[in-house]
């Protein structure tokens, strides 16, 4: 699939749903405002995500209208762009995790959204200093860090990469900070957008069908690949001991009922292209 093709569906039906023309860059406006910690937060991010949030095709747009009407619906404070942990010794890029949150029953999740990516995107191994015990901020479970490293081979379209990178940062900040960890779960949570049916016919046409087979196996792919990374990012969970850990892996589809009843939810569905269930 192509970006530029995902971008020009995307404003086709922007502007048929809202009545407007669209100008490059596509910016349109957000579902909710953030706090002035929040926009300091976004601010603070890799790839500038306060400047991105407001244009059409942005994952980080995407996760912010979500999350904010998540924390209305729940009750919850968002913390977004969380860069307090890097995962390696020696190495000044903390990882960059799109959402922080903590619920009332203990549970502290930490988010990353893809929009459009998985679609077109495919991903880099990470760099070698990843293989470097002597990079690791402890010393015990080099060899299960380093087979769940080699898994990544194994990936395509699902960005198991930044997911290990995130979990390493993850498990480096609850090793230095246990007392915020005490008595609490941990939750990677990986949401993608999922493509309608009705969305895809669209996209093929723009197309000429040209590519029809080839995009429906990389949807076919990535949720394979979506469904084995949750099992082998489990599994390893267990290994190492780490039992207050736990990786989910969701479409935004799946969690679309938690922000039902806000008063812009329709608008998210309207946006993204979401059938309600």
């Amino acid at each position: 699939m192509k970006l530029n093709h995902l971008v020009k569906l995307l404003r086709e039906l922007y502007e048929e749903n809202n009545k407007t023309v669209l100008s490059y860059p596509y910016v349109i406006n957000l579902l909710e405002n953030p706090t002035e910690e929040q926009k300091e937060q976004l601010e603070g991010g890799k790839g500038n995500p306060a400047a991105e949030i407001s244009k059409i095709n942005s994952s980080a747009g995407m996760a912010f209208n979500y999350y904010k009407l998540f924390e209305k619906a729940k009750g919850v404070i968002v913390e977004f762009e969380w860069k307090e942990s890097i995962p390696l010794i020696k190495s000044t890029a903390p990882a960059n995790i799109d959402v922080k949150y903590e619920t009332n029953d203990g549970t502290i999740y930490f988010v990353e959204c893809k929009y459009l990516e998985p679609y077109y995107q495919n991903y880099t191994k990470n760099r070698k200093a990843y293989f470097d015990t002597n990079r690791y901020p402890f010393e015990n479970n080099h060899a299960e860090w380093f087979e769940l490293l080699k898994e990544e081979d194994e990936f395509e379209v699902y960005d198991v990469p930044q997911l290990f990178r995130h979990m390493l940062a993850i498990y480096r900040h609850s090793l230095k900070f246990p007392d915020i960890y005490s008595n609490k779960k941990i939750v990677l949570k990986s949401v993608i957008w999922k493509m309608s049916d009705e969305f895809l016919e669209r996209y093929n046409k723009i197309e000429n069908n040209k590519n029809k087979e080839k995009t429906r196996e990389r949807l076919a792919k990535l949720f394979e690949e979506k469904e084995r990374a949750e099992t082998i990012i489990n599994e390893f969970a267990k290994k190492i001991c780490w039992n207050n850990f736990t990786f989910e892996s969701q479409y935004y589809n799946d969690i679309i009922d938690d922000i039902k009843g806000t008063e812009r939810y329709g608008d998210f569905l309207k946006q993204y292209s979401i059938k309600e269930k």
